[in-house]
């Protein structure tokens, strides 16, 4: 078994070993290229006949260009806020899917559905793990890459020079501190058992 397998096992373990009488709530966070989509995609292909899983991505509740503003000098702070609809992600799936929620979701572009009780929700997405966001996951799991240690490296990635002066990359940095991450993965679970 390769250690990314291992990995996968581990991760797949412990959320399936969280006993709740609703869905399941998971975020996958980290700055970008760190690989968040391939771990959700992998994550949600791993519980295939184990448990149902629900995808989404924060990247599908982007706003529209003409509701974000078009100054390239937005501070990080503001990055988030101004260029995502949280409002959004939050009423659509993570409300619903909560405590006391109802299990009807609203995904972004529309379409709607009824979580069954043991399903898993992986959301996939930069700043998850924020303070305002935390309380509505079970478990956040941060990765980070070799090629991604350091946000201003992201340009290496993505062939841009100023990737890690942008807004998006400030953000990145402010977000990775909050969370506390330092390692290449780390799997953060709640304080106290969902309800």
């Amino acid at each position: 078994m390769t250690t990314r397998q291992a990995v996968l096992t581990r991760l797949i373990e412990s959320i399936v070993g969280i006993s709740s009488d609703r869905p399941v709530r998971v975020a996958v966070d980290g700055p970008d290229a760190a690989g968040k989509t391939t771990l959700a995609d992998e994550l949600a292909a791993a519980l295939s006949g184990i448990r149902p899983a629900i995808r989404a991505s924060v990247d599908d509740y982007i706003r529209p260009a003409d509701e974000r503003p078009q100054s390239p000098g937005v501070p990080a702070a503001g990055y988030f806020d101004d260029n995502f609809d949280l409002a959004a992600l939050v009423a659509g799936y993570l409300i619903p899917l909560g405590p006391g929620g109802d299990r009807s979701y609203r995904a972004a572009d529309g379409s709607t559905g009824i979580a069954p009780y043991d399903a898993v929700l992986l959301v996939d997405g930069v700043f998850l793990l924020q303070e305002r966001l935390r309380p509505h996951w079970d478990v956040g799991i941060y990765c980070t890459s070799a090629r991604t240690r350091c946000c201003g490296e992201v340009c290496s990635v993505i062939g841009t020079a100023t990737a890690g002066r942008t807004p998006r990359g400030g953000c990145s940095r402010r977000s990775s501190s909050r969370a506390g991450a330092r390692t290449r993965l780390s799997m953060i679970r709640p304080r106290r058992p969902p309800s």
